[in-house]
This record gives structure tokens, C-alpha cells and sequence, in this order.
């Protein structure tokens, strides 16, 4: 686990879930601004995330293109099984493949709603655009499969086994859901 000031963590949401195929497809780094007041600067990040990719894939003889691991830790979830950089966007997307059954039934309950890049920061600098952001180069080391939505209102996209997608939005925070379930109670009483 990467830790200390050059220490990078970044969450983004999940897109798409195959169930019958056990995959999870999203974006793992887009160049926008955080709720950290941070921006991911893709043009100097693309080089390290192929790298990082590229170490995988000949480590593995092309059976994976990256780690995914749960929630950070050292625990190994699965893998990276596509990669793809889109310069126009600006986003690097990822699909993986989750082999750890705990892990999986996680993304089929909706527990894990996300991914969040862990690697280190290369260089920070002053966003020129906004004086109050910083942007940076990331170098990634792992992806994970994280709970914790910095977006509650996403959506994605779980592909069932019998190949119909269902569209499914994220669960509530647990005091939204608190909240709807009272003023739910209050509306069969009377």
C-alpha cells in the first residue's frame, strides 16, 4: 500500500457489471476537477499508466494488463483485462475481471460502487484555468474496487446473465434512506 504525502487516491464510478462474465467496466482517471480541488493531468499521466500496464501484461504473459485489488489493500480482487485511453476525453477506462468471490458478491450487491486509482503523485502544480486547484501526474500502482461514491446520484449499467441490461442507480447514503423510509411509514398511516 502506497502511503505518505506522494500517496494518490482517486474514486470513480462504476459503469457497467457483466454478471455473467464477472466483469466491472468504468473509468479509473479523468482529467477533471475532484472534491479535493484536484486535477488529473492526462497528457504527462498517459505514459505511466501504459507503463504500469505494460509491467502487468509481461509480468502475467498477457493474462492481465493491471491489479485490482478491494478496497486498497493488499488483498488481490482481480484484474485488468482492457485498457483504453481516449485523448479526445481525456480519460483512461478500464474493464476487470473480479476472480475473488467475496469481492464479487460485493459488485453484485452494489457494495462496491466504484473504482479508485492508488499510486503516487509525479508532479503537483497550480492549475493555470483555477488558481485554487492543483493538477498533477499520477503514477498508478493498483486500482480498487471501493464503496464509497464521490458522485451518489451514477448510475451503471449490470449486463445479467441472460445478456439484458438493467440500469440500476447507486444506493442512497444510509441517512437519505433512513429519511425515505419514515416518510414512507408516515404515508401508510394515513
Amino acid at each position: 500500500k502506497t502511503v505518505g504525502p506522494d500517496a494518490l487516491s482517486l474514486f470513480i464510478p462504476i459503469t457497467k457489471v457483466d454478471v455473467a462474465k464477472r466483469e466491472v467496466w468504468g473509468v479509473m482517471a479523468a482529467e477533471e476537477a475532484d472534491k479535493a480541488k484536484e486535477i488529473f493531468d492526462y497528457e504527462t499521466s498517459k505514459a505511466y499508466f501504459q507503463e504500469w500496464s505494460d509491467g502487468f501484461q509481461k509480468t502475467t504473459d498477457g493474462k492481465s494488463l493491471g491489479n485490482v485489488r478491494e478496497m486498497h489493500q493488499p488483498t488481490a480482487a482481480g484484474k485488468v483485462i482492457a485498457m483504453q485511453f481516449d485523448d479526445a476525453q481525456k480519460t483512461v477506462a478500464i474493464g476487470s475481471k473480479v476472480v475473488d468471490d467475496n469481492e464479487w458478491r460485493k459488485c453484485e450487491e452494489g457494495v462496491y460502487t466504484g473504482f479508485s486509482m492508488g499510486g503516487n503523485y509525479v508532479n503537483r502544480w497550480k492549475d493555470a484555468a483555477k488558481a485554487d486547484h492543483m493538477r498533477y501526474t499520477a503514477k498508478p500502482a493498483e486500482v480498487s474496487l471501493v464503496d464509497n461514491p464521490c458522485i451518489p446520484s451514477a448510475t451503471f449499467t449490470v449486463v445479467k446473465a441472460d445478456g439484458s441490461e438493467e440500469l440500476r442507480k447507486f444506493a442512497p447514503p444510509v441517512e437519505e434512506k433512513a429519511a425515505e423510509d419514515v416518510s414512507q411509514d408516515e404515508d401508510h398511516s394515513a
